[in-house]
């Protein structure tokens, strides 16, 4: 039994990071593993409060499903004290066995590049990264030399896309394992035994008829097509978010259990979110996805939802807001083949993820 130290986003109020990270220790725990999350936060608390009240006035559905988040990671969560700094940490960390950084996006440079997630405050043979993304297309220059140094002293060294890992070996000239979203760790069985059906029966929601909604972008473009697909289909639409949206009636507020509950349900899901996808197709549900960003923008954060389409032969679940309802209309289930490579790759993950735990190397 080792003592297990991980460093993610876990608490930005989103499902799909803290549905991750639940999926990381569970795996973990499932091998006998004591976890603890690091509770890294450089949030100024008088700012955040203003903003957090604001948010509230402004989005309160979402601020509902947001509080909803945070008291299901206090209730399920073991958490470090706060840190805000890398130095802050180092002397803590020394009683954790390994630390595993990833997954989401905590490589992705928008705002720098935090020697916190790379796990600079412990030693090296200590340090996993289990599926961490880089998101964007590149690393920004002027954060080019940190990167490849972090990088190139972590011994066990996966990333989530594919695409990722080879820009990876381009720039730094290491080779990452490429990994499933820690998601994916956990299979259909083990997601329907925590689902929630409590929304479902609190606001009378008839289970496989209905819509499900979950987008992270800006959605005006999207409603026009989940409007005209809800008319083919005679289904009502449901709408989640936990960020800036304002759905009024048709907003379900809920916690991450009861999440996978109106996905598991649904007739259909539809997002642009990367876990919004994978979590729908793990549970075998019908799903389109959106590109949510343009791919001219600097920021374009749609490999990941191209790389795990593109992994598992599935990219006909990619939807053009624009274009018919036709394909949406004609998806069949996920076959035998893509079901076969999904388990293979699970397998090969966790494999991954215990050899790295037993400081075997790869």
């Amino acid at each position: 039994m080792g003592e297990i130290g991980i460093v993610t986003w876990y608490k930005n109020g989103n499902y799909g990071g803290t549905l991750q990270a639940y999926a990381l220790m569970k795996t973990l725990q499932k091998y006998n593993h004591n976890v603890e999350f690091i509770n890294y936060d450089k949030t100024n608390a008088l700012k955040g409060k203003v903003r957090d009240i604001g948010f509230h006035l402004l989005y309160p559905k979402s601020a509902l499903s947001r509080d909803r988040i945070y008291k299901f990671i206090k209730k399920h969560f073991n958490q470090s004290p706060k840190f805000s700094s890398c130095n802050e940490i180092t002397s803590y960390a020394e009683k954790y066995d390994a630390v595993i950084c990833g997954s989401d996006q905590i490589w992705s440079s928008l705002n720098g590049v935090d020697p916190v997630y790379f796990l600079q405050f412990v030693s090296e043979n200590k340090r996993i990264a289990y599926a961490p993304s880089i998101g964007v297309p590149n690393i920004p220059d002027k954060y080019i030399v940190d990167f490849n140094y972090f990088v190139k002293a972590i011994p066990h060294l996966s990333i989530r896309e594919k695409q990722g890992a080879e820009y990876v070996k381009e720039i730094a000239g290491v080779e990452p394992k490429h990994v499933l979203d820690p998601t994916f760790l956990l299979n259909r069985q083990e997601w329907e035994e925590v689902a929630s059906d409590k929304v479902i029966k609190q606001k009378k929601i008839v289970p496989h008829k209905y819509i499900l909604c979950y987008f992270l972008g800006e959605d005006k473009k999207y409603e026009e097509y989940v409007n005209k697909f809800a008319k083919q289909q005679n289904l009502p639409v449901y709408y989640i978010s936990s960020k800036r949206k304002n759905y009024k009636e048709k907003q379900l507020v809920c916690n991450p259990f009861e999440f996978i509950g109106l996905l598991k349900e649904s007739a259909c899901v539809i997002t642009d979110s990367f876990h919004g996808l994978v979590l729908s197709i793990n549970l075998g549900v019908r799903v389109g996805v959106f590109k949510r960003f343009n791919q001219y923008d600097a920021f374009n954060q749609n490999s990941r939802i191209s790389s795990i389409l593109e992994l598992f032969g599935c990219e006909n679940l990619l939807v053009d807001e624009n274009g018919s309802c036709e394909d949406l209309l004609a998806q069949k289930p996920l076959s035998k083949t893509t079901l076969d490579k999904i388990e293979e790759k699970r397998k090969e993950s966790i494999a991954y993820l215990l050899t790295a735990l037993a400081g075997k190397g790869e």
